[in-house]
This record gives C-alpha cells, sequence and structure tokens, in this order.
C-alpha cells in the first residue's frame, strides 16, 4: 500500500548505507578506508591541475575521491590548460564510466561529477563519461533528491549531450514539481529550455507563478532567460523579472536583458538602463555585455547612456577573453545603434576574428555589422568569403555577399558564393540581400545566378503567400536594371509585379537634401545649369540632381559615400555609389560625382566648384 513506500530522502540513505564510499572493498583490507580519506585530504589542499592528476591512482581512490579529484580540477587555478589532452584525464574518465556502468556511483557522487565535469572543459572523453553517469541516474532516479536530479540534468546541457538524454529524467521533474526548492526552478527551467516541446517549462509555470513574489531577483532572472529562450510567453515573470533588475548582480542582469529583447519588452528596458550602466562599468563576464547590448537594441530602445558604457568599456579594454559569439553580438548592436562607429572598436573585432577559428554564423554577423556602418577589413572579408564558400550556409552567404557588395570590396572568394543552386535555400529576406549584391557586382558575372534569383521572385509573386516586402522588392527592380544596363536577357517578371516594384519605389526612396547639397545646387544654377533636385531616374534610382532633358546626373558624395578601412584608414567610395555611377552611363547619362572633401580638406561649394562640375559635364 501507499504507507509502505519510504520517502524520498529515506531511500537517498538506505542507497548511500549500501553503497557507502568509505566502505572498503575488500573486508579484509580494513585500513583501506582510512587510506581513502588521506587522498581526499592532499586533494583537498591541492590547487594545482598537474599535481591533482599525479595523485590519481586507481589503486588507491575509491569513488569519493573521483569527485573530490573532478571538483579541485574544476577550480584549480594553475596547471588547468592541457588537462583535456592529458593521459592521466583520460584514465580519470574512464575509471568513471566504469563505476558508473557498475552502478557503484550514489546518487551524491553522480550530482558532484556531472556538476564539475562540464567545467573543466568539453572532450569526447567528458562526454562519453556524462552519458554513462546519466544512465546509471536514470536506472536510480528514484533515490535521487528533486533538487539534485535537476542539477543532474542541468550538468548534462553544459556538457552538450544528447537531447534524447534529457528526456529520460523529463518525466520525473515534470511530476515533482512542487517538491523543488527556487533554486531548483531555475536550474530545472534552464536545462531544459532548449528541448522542443517544452512539457518541463509548462508544468513548472504554474508553480513558478505561485511563488513570483517569494523568488530572488537572481532567480527571476533565470526563469525569465530560460523561458523566453523556450519561446514561452510568461509576462507576468517577466514584469517581475524587471522590476527588480536594481537587485541582480551581473549576470542576472544580462540573463533578464536577453529576457526582454526576445519579447521586445522596450518598456522594462528603459527602466532598468540605469542598473545595467552600472553593470556594464563593473562586469567582466564577456557574456553580459554582450547579452546587454544585444538585448538593447534588439528592442531599439537605443540607451545612449548604456551604449556609451559599453563602448567605453570596449574601447578599452577590447575583446580579451570574450567568445566569438559574444564579439558578434556587440559589433552588432553598435552598428545597429545608428551611432558613428569608433574604428578602433572594429578594428579589434576584426583582429581578434582573424586571429581565431570563427563560427561562420558569427563571421555572417560581424561582415554584415561591418558594412552597416561602412568600415570594412579587407582581410576579415576575405576570410568570411572563403568561410562561407566551404560552410555553404544561405545566412552566412546572403550577409557576405551583401556586406563585400555594400562596401565595395570586389575578392575572388565572394564571387565564388553565387552558385545557382543555392538559391532555392534563401529566406525572402535573403533572397533581397542576395540580388542586391547580384547587381552591385555585376549582373554579367553572374548571369545563371541573376536568372535563377529573378526566377525565384517571379515564382514567390505567383503563389499565395506574403508579397515581398518594399525593400525586397526595390532590391529586384535594381537587379532588373542592372540586366538591362548590363544587356543580360532575364525571366521575364509578372506585370503586377514590375507595378509593385514602381510603387516600392516611391515610397522606399525618400528625398533627402542636405544643406551643402542645397548650396551646391544653388551654385550650379547660378552657373547656368538648369536642373532638378531628387529625381528619380530610370523609374528606380533617385539622383541627387538631373538635367533629365540632356540625361546629365550630378552627385554631391558626403560622408555616407565614403568606406573606411578599419587598418590602414583608407577611405574608399561604397559599393552602391559605384554602382549606380555605373548603372547611369551604361543607360546613356554623363555622371558627376563631386566629393564633400579632397585631399586638402572640404571641398568648395562656391561657383568655382560649380564651373569645375559643368567643364566635366561638357
Amino acid at each position: 500500500g501507499e504507507g509502505d513506500v519510504p520517502a524520498p530522502g529515506a531511500l537517498t540513505m538506505l542507497a548511500s548505507q549500501r553503497h557507502h564510499p568509505y566502505r572498503p572493498r575488500d573486508p579484509r583490507s580494513a585500513s583501506s578506508a582510512d587510506g581513502f580519506r588521506q587522498v581526499n585530504r592532499r586533494l583537498m589542499a591541492s590547487s594545482d591541475a598537474g599535481e591533482l592528476l599525479s595523485m590519481y591512482d586507481e589503486s588507491t581512490t575509491n569513488t569519493v575521491n573521483l569527485c573530490t579529484l573532478a571538483q579541485q580540477l574544476s577550480r584549480a587555478r594553475r596547471g588547468v590548460h592541457g588537462v583535456l589532452d592529458d593521459p592521466r584525464y583520460e584514465r580519470f574518465l574512464d575509471r568513471v564510466v566504469r563505476e558508473a556502468d557498475a552502478g557503484t556511483l550514489t546518487p551524491r557522487v553522480m550530482h558532484t561529477l556531472v556538476c564539475a565535469l562540464p567545467k573543466i572543459g568539453r572532450s569526447p572523453g567528458t562526454r562519453r563519461a556524462m552519458r554513462a553517469i546519466a544512465a546509471a541516474a536514470r536506472n536510480r532516479a528514484r533515490h535521487f533528491d528533486i533538487n539534485q536530479l535537476a542539477n543532474v540534468v542541468n550538468g548534462l546541457v553544459d556538457a552538450g549531450v544528447e537531447t534524447e538524454i534529457l528526456l529520460w529524467f523529463e518525466r520525473s521533474i515534470a511530476h515533482n514539481v512542487s517538491a523543488l526548492d527556487a533554486r531548483g526552478l531555475a536550474t530545472a527551467a534552464r536545462a531544459y529550455a532548449g528541448v522542443r516541446p517544452p512539457t518541463v517549462l509548462r508544468a513548472l509555470a504554474p508553480e513558478v507563478r505561485q511563488r513570483l513574489a517569494k523568488l530572488c531577483a537572481r532567480d527571476l532572472g533565470a526563469l525569465s532567460h530560460a523561458y523566453a529562450q523556450a519561446q514561452v510567453p510568461f509576462p507576468e515573470l517577466l514584469a517581475a523579472a524587471a522590476a527588480r533588475v536594481r537587485e541582480m548582480d551581473e549576470i542576472s542582469i544580462g540573463m533578464t536583458a536577453s529576457a526582454l529583447g526576445r519579447a521586445d519588452e522596450a518598456s522594462g528596458l528603459e527602466a532598468a538602463c540605469d542598473a545595467w550602466c552600472e553593470s556594464v562599468a563593473r562586469t567582466k563576464d564577456s557574456q553580459n555585455l554582450s547579452l546587454v547590448a544585444w538585448a538593447v537594441t534588439r528592442t531599439r530602445a537605443f540607451a545612449p547612456g548604456l551604449l556609451d558604457a559599453i563602448e567605453a568599456r570596449l574601447c578599452c579594454d577590447g575583446f580579451r577573453g570574450f567568445e566569438m559569439e559574444h564579439i558578434a553580438r556587440c559589433v552588432w548592436a553598435l552598428a545597429c545603434s545608428e551611432r558613428t562607429p569608433d574604428v578602433g572598436v572594429f578594428r579589434a573585432a576584426a583582429e581578434e576574428t582573424l586571429a581565431r577559428a570563427a563560427h561562420d554564423d558569427d563571421l555572417g554577423i560581424l561582415v554584415w555589422s561591418f558594412a552597416k556602418v561602412r568600415v570594412m577589413s579587407r582581410p576579415m572579408f576575405a576570410f568570411a568569403a572563403r568561410h562561407a564558400r566551404h560552410a555553404r550556409r544561405p545566412t552566412t552567404v546572403a550577409r557576405v555577399l551583401w556586406a563585400c557588395s555594400t562596401c565595395g570590396c570586389d575578392i575572388a572568394d565572394v564571387g565564388a558564393l553565387a552558385v545557382p543552386e543555392m538559391v532555392d535555400d534563401f529566406s525572402p529576406r535573403e533572397l533581397g540581400m542576395v540580388a542586391w549584391a547580384t547587381a552591385v557586382l555585376g549582373v554579367a558575372r553572374h548571369k545563371a545566378f541573376a536568372r535563377r534569383v529573378c526566377a525565384r521572385y517571379a515564382a514567390w509573386w505567383r503563389v499565395d503567400q506574403a508579397p515581398p516586402t518594399d525593400e525586397q522588392l526595390l532590391s529586384l527592380g535594381q537587379l532588373l536594371l542592372s540586366a538591362r544596363a548590363e544587356g543580360v536577357r532575364v525571366p521575364e517578371m509578372p506585370a503586377e509585379l514590375l507595378r509593385a516594384i514602381e510603387r516600392a519605389s516611391t515610397t522606399q526612396l525618400c528625398p533627402r537634401t542636405s544643406g551643402n547639397q542645397r548650396r551646391l545646387s544653388d551654385s550650379l544654377r547660378a552657373a547656368g545649369w538648369a536642373h532638378a533636385e531628387e529625381v528619380l531616374v530610370e523609374g528606380i534610382l533617385l539622383v541627387d540632381m538631373a538635367c533629365v532633358a540632356n540625361r546629365e546626373v550630378v552627385e554631391y558624395d558626403g560622408p555616407y559615400h565614403d568606406v573606411v578601412d578599419v587598418h590602414t584608414g583608407e577611405v574608399t567610395v561604397t559599393g552602391t555609389t559605384a554602382w549606380k555611377s555605373r548603372v547611369l552611363r551604361a543607360l546613356g547619362w554623363r555622371v558627376v560625382r563631386y566629393p564633400w572633401r579632397g585631399p586638402d580638406g572640404a571641398n568648395g561649394l562656391d561657383e568655382a566648384a560649380a564651373q569645375v562640375i559643368l567643364a566635366q559635364l561638357r
């Protein structure tokens, strides 16, 4: 009956008595327990990884000694580098696997090992050991305290084991939610945040809602981050976390920032900006710094004080100790905030990227961010193009193509990215990016790719789904104009699609006249050149000044037409600027570009400047 079932605590006690770690394996060896204790004391006294591994001897250690060794290695201050490749550490992991397979590990020992091993580092041996421990824990799941079991699952996540293994413990945790303490709730939510469907998080939600007022600020941050990562809406939790952000430590602030950023809760971010500025000033955690920057930018809160603090921190310390993911997030945030970029920060990011093997997703975000603020690192762009060429991930390819064409960075590997077979893999947004990039790089050089892009647009227009945005239609119009200018035949577009492109041109291309451009225009009129300002020519190109009757165009190139090389400081024109001139000349227009500055400083805008321009037109 029900009264005969012992409590979980009693089961744990009984299990620990059956497998007491200090009890000698051989009853005839009465001194073995004392020997194990002495080994444990020596292990606890050391903080050097090499010394710790030298103490490990299979014949003189028991399972508790294995725990202590793992814990001390995870906390070691010296000799940490190279531990994963040390043969002694491999022998230690093999012993852990054998003990787990034999069923001699107690729940407490398994819990300690699972929490310690991921902190030492990930390796094939670590994952093998973690899988063996997980299998042993599965067989004895009823002997675990539920909070202990949540920690075990969290450790398995940190070690990168397969999701299928996490599902072994899903039912145990979901059915015992009320027994979890506050930290256990946060740990279980973090462990199962990446598992689909989010069964555990849905089971946790009523208990979290009931305890919201009692949860500490740190647990609120961890829970809000987990629910945001799992894409499970929980507005009450987000509101509670945002209200108490000033009580949080820097890591919890970063997690809350990420949660609010994913939920696009700009109001919560703005309310906490002061606290985050203080956090940025003191934080040494690159992940937290990047999370805060990413979250504020994602919600378009664009808190100037916070971004100033982040930029000042990066200018001072650079990206030392940052993972590539965190570098990419910080650079992306600064690029999206529409601030004048600090070239030093972008140069540091480029140097770090070139110094290590970056992941292709991070490379795509980095080059896109550089192009967004018109700065360029030719070596980094070339590296990204080579990497994208081999990885062939659609998102990365689209970003690299767009960035290189926008900055006018003509690298051999960029052209090799225009593979016709990849066109069907691009999302609608990516298709717009590659359409624009193909126009700038030259349709004649990539005929098959350009035709495939046009055919994809036509097919997209014909099917019953969300139509292209104005920006995507404008990219297609620019590709079609380039094809006409270069004499390349592309698939015929539906008449409705062409009319949609014309409408998009009038809405997307908003006339913007600067004061300097207006003064130059007045000087040209005074010198006798009749023209109009902000003219839409060829149905899709907006030019600064044009005499349509004579097919003459004058473009005033302000600072937004410049691209700065972060390594050399060299200034060149953007790919957009060069493309517009090339297309107009191919279509029979005379084009004069007047830069805002020359070798000796800012160029004049008076009658003398007008005479120079008119001489070039004639």
